[in-house]
Formats: structure tokens, sequence, C-alpha cells
């Protein structure tokens, strides 16, 4: 349950200060407004692939490399603001990256998950 709090609390800031971060670094408020939706359109689009990949290599392996990419990521905005080719699919891969999804199925009984 605290798991979910903190996850929930760290999106809300992403969603919250993403836009800020857009104006303060010179974009203008569509843009700004744009790289939120770029970040959850990862978060809906690479929720099948990021859980096949756990199926076909293993948890342990995918939530290493998604918890290296959402410590990545944010490091690696600052230089990709000025660089649109860099900077979209970064926030794309960034937002995808929601690790809270991948542990639960794997601690929960197999009965109760459905692809258990």
């Amino acid at each position: 349950m605290l798991a979910a709090l903190i996850a929930g609390l760290v999106e809300s800031a992403y969603v919250s200060l993403l836009p800020v971060f857009g104006l303060l670094r010179g974009l203008d408020e569509p843009s700004s407004l744009l790289l939120v939706t770029v970040f959850l359109a990862g978060n809906v689009i690479l929720q099948l692939p990021i859980g096949w990949l756990a199926d076909r290599l293993g948890r342990r392996r995918v939530l290493t490399g998604c918890a290296s990419v959402c410590v990545i990521g944010p490091l690696l905005l600052s230089a990709a603001m000025g660089r649109p080719w860099l900077l979209w699919p970064l926030l794309l891969l960034w937002g995808g990256n929601d690790v809270r999804l991948l542990y639960p199925g794997n601690r929960a009984p197999r009965g109760i998950v459905p692809a258990g």
C-alpha cells in the first residue's frame, strides 16, 4: 500500500512539474503541455511491450532495465531539451517504464494473475 502511495506521488510530481520545467527551459505553453502528453502516452503505449519482454526475458531483467531508464531519463532531460529528435523519444520511453505494474504481478499468487 505504501509503494502505491509513493508511486502515485512520484507520477503526480512528473505530471505537474514537467510543464513548469518546459516553461523554464524556454518552451511555449503548448509545447510544455506536450511534454506531459508524450510522457503519459509512453505509459499507455509501452505497457504491452514491456509485459511481453518481462514474460520472455524474465521480470527481474526487465525491472532492472526499467529502473535504469527511470534513473537515466531525468538526467538526460536537460540535455535533450534543445533537441526534439531526442526529447520526444526520451519522454515516450521514460514515461513507458512504469515498473509499478510488473512487481505486483510477480509477487501475487499464480491463480490471481490472469497470465499466471
